[in-house]
């Protein structure tokens, strides 16, 4: 394995499956995001700030 710097991630997630949905928040490199998930739409924090944004379509549907 290369010498470089040690990467730390830690992830939760609390998940269901009727209705689909999931909530999730994501640790790394000392910065968090949560991230909420439902058949319509996906919302995400940004590190370093307070809102909450809708991810665009084509991330949570696919390119097609």
């Amino acid at each position: 394995m290369p010498n470089g710097i040690p990467l730390q991630t830690t992830m939760n997630s609390d998940m269901q499956m009727d209705p689909v949905n999931f909530y999730q928040t994501n640790e790394f490199m000392c910065q968090s995001m949560e991230e909420y998930y439902t058949e319509d739409s996906m919302y995400m924090t940004v590190p370093g700030e307070e809102s909450w944004y809708k991810a665009p379509e084509e991330l949570v549907n696919g390119s097609d």
